[in-house]
């Protein structure tokens, strides 16, 4: 989505961001002074409104949105086709505001004029909750920020739409948005996406009605922010995604289709780009036959910020304006985050380009959505969600964890972690990532630094001037400083800060070198030299000025060399052990740190936003790890030939050139076409640095599959599943079939082996036959379970893949079943001489 920065102590990252008034009202004196942003029209009675078939909550919601629909005018339904819907006299209804963020935390509300709502919990970002595999956490985390965006509605000083969560595939190491998303694996995604869209919608003391809606997003192939090819630079505005329907189906769309068949997602939004040479949002394809017919949405579809206008002004898809904004209604786009579809509609209809009767069916899908959200409907217990929830102990806590079970421990060498504090006299804290959370808890979250109330230079122009990008609880910005401090008061850090980017993000690549950072280097040296710390932590990695929404990361993915000087000065004065702390969403090759002799060990945190004491708790043993990675780490070749245009994820030759060829400038013609060495691990044929799923733990573990084995043990569901797919000429099996019966299920035995009481992560990894060749994946994760055992202590875990892992996509997105030798596998083998757990069976089907 668009974005402005906000000129404050640093730069608020938002979306672009329309004016709207949200409930102002006028008092005796004739002031403007807050009212509420949400007013139900159906609650006064002496209003004959209330009276009207449209309020009255008895009836089927279908007749209630028709009479709605009937008692507009045209003017009223044109009016509410944009993001900031305008106020229907008919319906005496108020202006709503469809668009909200919430990825780690609400970020669009107003403090209130008792200040009631001036903070928001600030949760990690998806990057780093992801690794904790455990679908509890997910859930909890989408239901506390729906908790919280209700009761910020309920005082009057929220909308109820919230644009999140993004389940894009992580599938290249340069994307921007890699840190909004839950990693590199559609099953993965779709675990996360269906829980975090059940935690945010749902409340359990309301059956009918949800609490918040969550909205899936960007649909789809939205998988570019902006990079280069020669001379040219082609963003998400300009590109085509070109995608083959055997990724299509079987890679880029799975976790969307988890999002409305499990999570029941009320909220879809289409993408900037073109898929195959369509604009997403002029899609009828993907937003009509896909979403609604195949999947059975019943929601509402935003476009992302203009994208509607790109279909006319950036992709030159239709020869007139009129003409896009036709195709975007005629295609299922119910909201336009912009003016787009409100100037250009009238004379759409008056061109016959398209009809009344479809913009009634995108206002009843808004209407339907409200509805949902008890918008219209008498008062109940979602009303009685009051503002104590805000910040509350609750949520104060599932923040944090989500940082403690997400944390993965890459390298331990000698067990240097835990560490013992009562055995730390002093430490030193360096690295460019030592107070980062102020710039990255405002990327779709509450954040905007200042002092309350008068910071109010963080105000985003929306709701009346009064929408924030909002502060977190307590207007506090921990670092890793402030982390470490907690356990050890004696912890000193260099005064000075390393450069920023030319847009107010910390710049933690620093390539080329600055002066600046030979300064901090030599500060962090003099320091660790003269205060002879019993333990350096060097907190390193990436930030936002390397990698964010419309910026994809630049170069190639080696370890920045100004990092890798720092690490050496600090080795060179260090005579005690030296931690690395890595936070970046950029998976980049750090084969220098796990091969470095005096890094003795290195803890990936994704970006946990604020909640820094996880951090420092998991690496003083307070919480154990037991996080695994969600992206695999790939040596910077890869990001050498090949580039982030091609979006195929199987291995084979690249018609885009390779990205390292220096003669791109100023065309690419005379550079040789790169190769695709396959993307994920499902199809990357080269050697990693580290894998995707790879963790170590402060204890040890031993996997043995269990002799039983449950399940039919042939694939006739399976062929009857796909026979009545290619006769129904759908591409996708429903979840509910797809689980409907097990072909085969297995037992493993865990025990803990080791002396330290700790949570294990038991991954399930299917290799089909013929693995790896024709397009077939290498493996496929069908399941994971999260446990936690004392020391030797022992539990079993039981995984069943679904139907649909017994079948394969074909080059024209069909699904084919597959016989033969699989074989299954229970954690990674990479970590199974490292003491964790690691298993394998075999079993022939047919």
């Amino acid at each position: 989505m668009r974005q402005t920065f906000l000129f404050i102590l640093c730069f608020c990252f938002m979306e672009q961001i329309h004016g709207q008034s949200c409930g102002m009202e006028t008092d005796a004196n004739g002031n403007l002074v807050d009212g509420p942003c949400l007013v139900n029209p159906c609650l006064n009675k002496s209003n004959p409104i209330a009276s009207l078939p449209f309020c009255n909550a008895n009836l089927p919601m279908e007749a209630r949105l028709n009479d709605a629909i009937n008692r507009m005018t045209l003017a009223e339904k044109i009016s509410v086709l944009g993001t900031e819907g305008a106020h229907i006299p008919s319906l005496n209804m108020t202006g709503y505001q469809w668009w909200s963020e919430a990825t780690h935390g609400v970020s669009h509300y107003r403090p209130g004029a008792k200040n009631e709502t001036r903070y928001m919990t600030n949760f990690a970002f998806p990057i780093t909750t992801a690794q904790s595999f455990n679908r509890t956490v997910w859930f909890s985390t989408g239901a506390r920020i729906g908790r919280e965006a209700r009761a910020a509605m309920n005082a009057g000083n929220a909308y109820s739409t919230f644009w999140a969560p993004v389940v894009n595939m992580a599938r290249d190491p340069r994307w921007g948005r890699n840190i909004e998303t839950p990693g590199e694996d559609p099953y993965l995604s779709g675990e996360y996406a269906e829980q975090f869209v059940k935690g945010m919608q749902e409340a359990p003391e309301d059956k009918n009605h949800y609490q918040a809606s969550a909205c899936c997003k960007h649909f789809a192939g939205n998988n570019v922010e902006a990079s280069m090819e020669g001379n040219t630079s082609w963003n998400r505005h300009t590109i085509s995604a070109n995608i083959t329907m055997q990724d299509l189906v079987g890679y880029y769309l799975p976790s969307f289709q988890a999002c409305v068949e499990r999570g029941n997602v009320t909220g879809l939004m289409c993408s900037y780009n073109e898929l195959n040479g369509v604009p997403t949002c002029a899609n009828s394809w993907l937003l009509d036959t896909v979403a609604r017919k195949e999947w059975g949405f019943t929601g509402y579809v935003t476009s992302d910020c203009d994208a509607t206008s790109d279909i006319f002004g950036s992709h030159h898809y239709t020869a007139t304006p009129e003409e896009a904004a036709a195709d975007a209604l005629n295609a299922g786009n119910d909201v336009d985050c912009g003016g787009f579809l409100s100037g250009h509609t009238m004379t759409a209809l008056n061109e016959n380009l398209t009809n009344v009767s479809v913009i009634d069916e995108r206002i009843k899908n808004q209407l339907r959505v409200r509805m949902q959200l008890s918008h219209f409907d008498p008062e109940g217990p979602l009303q009685k969600i009051s503002t104590k929830e805000i910040c509350s102990d609750e949520s104060l806590e599932v923040a944090q964890d989500g940082v403690r079970q997400g944390v993965v421990l890459l390298k331990n060498v000698k067990n240097a972690l835990p560490l013992n504090k009562n055995t730390l006299k002093n430490i030193v804290v360096a690295g460019p990532q030592t107070n980062c959370s102020t710039s990255t808890s405002a990327y779709y979250g509450p954040g905007c630094p200042g002092t309350f109330p008068n910071g109010l230079s963080c105000k985003l122009g929306a709701m009346g001037g009064n929408t924030f990008a909002g502060w977190p609880c307590g207007n506090n910005y921990w670092n890793m400083v402030d982390a470490f401090a907690k356990h050890v008061p004696n912890t000193r850090t260099p005064s000075r800060s390393l450069g920023a980017s030319t847009d107010g993000f910390p710049f933690f690549r620093t390539q080329p070198q600055q002066s600046s950072d030979e300064e901090y280097i030599e500060e962090t040296r003099k320091l660790v030299k003269e205060s002879n710390p019993n333990v350096t932590i060097l907190v390193l990695g990436t930030g936002l000025g390397d990698a964010k929404e419309g910026h994809d990361f630049q170069t190639n993915t080696s370890f920045p060399d100004v990092q890798a000087k720092l690490v050496d000065q600090v080795a060179m004065e260090s005579k005690s052990p030296i931690i690395v702390i890595l936070l970046t969403a950029v998976p980049i090759d750090i084969t220098y740190l796990l091969e470095h002799d005096r890094v003795d060990a290195i803890i990936h945190c994704g970006h946990p936003s604020i909640n820094t004491f996880a951090v420092a708790d998991t690496v003083f043993g307070v919480y154990p790890p037991a996080g695994r990675l969600v992206q695999t780490i790939y040596p910077s070749s890869f990001t050498e030939q090949l580039s982030i245009f091609d979006m195929g994820m199987r291995p084979g030759p690249s018609s885009h050139p390779r990205p390292d060829c220096v003669e791109q400038k100023p065309t690419p013609k005379n550079c040789p076409m790169g190769t695709n060495p396959g993307r994920t691990h499902m199809f990357f044929t080269g050697k990693p640095v580290l894998p995707f799923g790879f963790g170590l733990a402060y204890t040890t573990f031993k996997y043995k599959v269990m002799q039983a084995v449950s399940g039919s043990q042939n694939l006739r569901e399976v062929r009857d599943l796909v026979s009545d797919l290619r006769q129904k000429k759908k591409y996708f099996i429903s979840h509910a079939r797809s689980v409907s019966h097990s072909v085969v299920s297995y037992t493993v035995e865990v025990t803990n082996t080791g002396k330290v009481a700790s949570d294990d992560v038991v991954l399930g990894f299917m290799k089909p036959p013929n693995a790896g060749k024709n397009g077939t994946p290498l493996q496929v994760l069908f399941g994971f379970e999260r446990i936690h055992l004392a020391a030797g202590a022992k539990t079993t875990v039981t995984l069943t893949p679904s139907l649909q892992d017994f079948t394969q996509v074909d080059s024209q997105g069909k699904r084919v079943v597959v016989g033969g030798e699989y074989t299954f596998q229970f954690g990674i083998p990479e970590v199974s001489d490292q003491g964790m757990g690691f298993a394998t069976t075999t079993i022939v089907l047919n």
